[in-house]
């Protein structure tokens, strides 16, 4: 079988990396690529969408773009199954049109594929008029292709941080100024001795502005038993903090999945998590720490119960969980489980053609 993952080719998410090496473990021939998906003249069994804005040029609209895409997609369908993953609550630009992108895509697809029940759920309040697609809840994945290399000692001596301090790590991007204030605040309330906060990305200057260098101090002068590191990390450099961390908290106060949950996984680190979306729901599922998204004193409470846990027993079992049930071989497995049904439902008519 042959698999085009419509994508973008460079992997700068290595999402689309991990799965089409799921694929490939599966026995599938695997090509990428957004020029592929449009101008491509090869037979593929399978199309994968993934973001529906990465199928439009970010210079057009998309209501420009429609008809083309959507007989760009027929045409696919005439010879392959198209599938395609629900990443986002919302497009990373929201107006209206975006909107009826996301409303295109789905509704040309012979299957939709979700990492959570919660995702299927959103989906369908979204969208009810494709309430007859058929759906997969799949597993996330793992991410493997991240290095592991250096023992915990060695990445807390790369970082500058002393053996005995409890680490928090904030790994994602911060979105908007209250995912900010509401790690600033919940960590600096948090009665947990020795910490230590740990931002990997820091925050954009373009969304934040003016506040980028006060809200770093802010950081600083939160205590002064913590500080703030904010590295910036190449690909090899990703394990160190992953590996020198305690806990890895999620800072969102919405949406529905986050990549950071299966890199904690992967790396055998607990999760500290919101109770909302399919992050949520997966954090709590396997026995981490959840609490009611957007409240300072909630992350606080959340913090100081993780830290009276066993935290490397938590940390052991989920790194089971990347093992195994969110291995990719696993997860291709059964997409294209759910590909042959799709196949199968229209070999009997019951899909428009």
């Amino acid at each position: 079988m042959r698999v085009l993952i419509a994508a973008p080719h460079d992997f700068s998410n290595p999402y689309c990396r991990e799965l089409g090496a799921g694929y490939h473990a599966a026995g599938c021939e695997v090509v990428y690529g957004l020029d592929l998906f449009w101008t491509g003249h090869i037979a593929v069994d399978l199309v994968h969408l993934q973001w529906p804005e990465h199928l439009v040029p970010e210079w057009l609209s998309p209501a420009e773009q429609l008809p083309a895409l959507g007989e760009r997609i027929a045409e696919w369908r005439r010879t392959a199954r198209v599938i395609a993953t629900v990443h986002n609550a919302r497009p990373h630009r929201p107006r209206a049109d975006w909107w009826q992108l996301f409303d295109a895509v789905y509704a040309s697809c012979d299957g939709i594929i979700h990492h959570g029940e919660r995702s299927v759920s959103w989906f369908s309040e979204q969208f009810p008029r494709l309430a007859t697609t058929p759906h997969l809840v799949a597993p996330f994945g793992a991410y493997t292709s991240y290095p592991r290399t250096v023992f915990r000692q060695e990445a807390r001596a790369r970082l500058g941080v002393h053996h005995d301090e409890r680490v928090v790590l904030v790994f994602s991007r911060f979105r908007t100024v209250r995912e900010f204030v509401l790690v600033a605040r919940g960590f600096a309330r948090a009665r947990v001795p020795r910490k230590c906060l740990v931002l990997t990305w820091g925050l954009p200057a373009r969304r934040f502005g003016s506040l980028r260098n006060a809200g770093l101090r802010l950081l600083f002068l939160a205590g002064r038993r913590h500080r703030l590191l904010a590295p910036v990390l190449s690909a090899s450099e990703v394990q160190l903090p992953l590996l020198a961390a305690d806990v890895m908290l999620i800072q969102r106060v919405g949406g529905l999945n986050s990549s950071s949950v299966p890199l904690a996984f992967t790396f055998g680190l607990p999760v500290v998590c919101p109770d909302v979306g399919v992050f949520g729901e997966h954090a709590r599922a396997h026995g981490n720490v959840t609490f009611p998204p957007g409240r300072a004193a909630a992350v606080a409470r959340a913090l100081e119960e993780a830290f009276s846990q066993d935290l490397v027993a938590m940390g052991r079992r989920n790194r089971a969980v990347a093992e195994g049930l969110w291995s990719w071989p696993v997860v291709a497995r059964a997409i294209l489980d759910f590909a042959a049904t799709l196949v199968a439902q229209r070999g009997q008519g019951s899909e428009s053609p």
